[in-house]
């Protein structure tokens, strides 16, 4: 094995993608409110839903799922990788799958980073009111891998 390929394995480890979804979580709280009364706070929602999709694409890792198909069958569609997620063995929990439908609606058509005027009548949720939830997801997954 070349060293390439030994520093890109290390990097398709579980526990990296954790500390990632950590990074960008935490940036998506520290966000300052731009437009105070207006929401959504599209840069927060892209964040938010980015550390959601590595939450769960490290789980699907730990569960012997490869980075090609999860590039491939699941790309950016949380609930896709909710549910592959809940068939391999992290448990239901009903705020997460609220949580993640409506971030779900927004994020994986690319919404916060691309307006469309044919989306504009889609109801977009507020991110703080799901951090308890992201928090609840992230220690079961956590438990789950470790």
């Amino acid at each position: 094995m070349t060293q390439e390929q030994f520093d890109y394995a290390d990097l398709l480890l579980p526990h990296n993608y954790l500390g990632r979804a950590h990074d960008f979580y935490a940036a998506s709280r520290m966000l300052p409110n731009f437009h105070p009364g207006f929401m959504p706070m599209w840069p927060q929602l892209a964040l938010f839903g980015l550390a959601i999709e590595l939450v769960l694409k490290g789980f699907l890792l730990s569960k012997g799922e490869t980075a090609e198909k999860l590039k491939k069958s699941y790309g950016h569609n949380l609930q896709k990788l909710h549910s592959q997620s809940i068939e391999l063995g992290l448990p239901e929990n009903p705020r997460s799958e609220r949580m993640i439908s409506f971030i779900n609606d927004t994020y994986a058509i690319h919404m916060p980073r691309h307006p469309d005027p044919q989306t504009r009548h889609r109801p977009v949720a507020t991110v703080p009111q799901f951090f308890e939830d992201y928090d609840r997801l992230v220690q079961s997954v956590t438990e789950m891998i470790a």
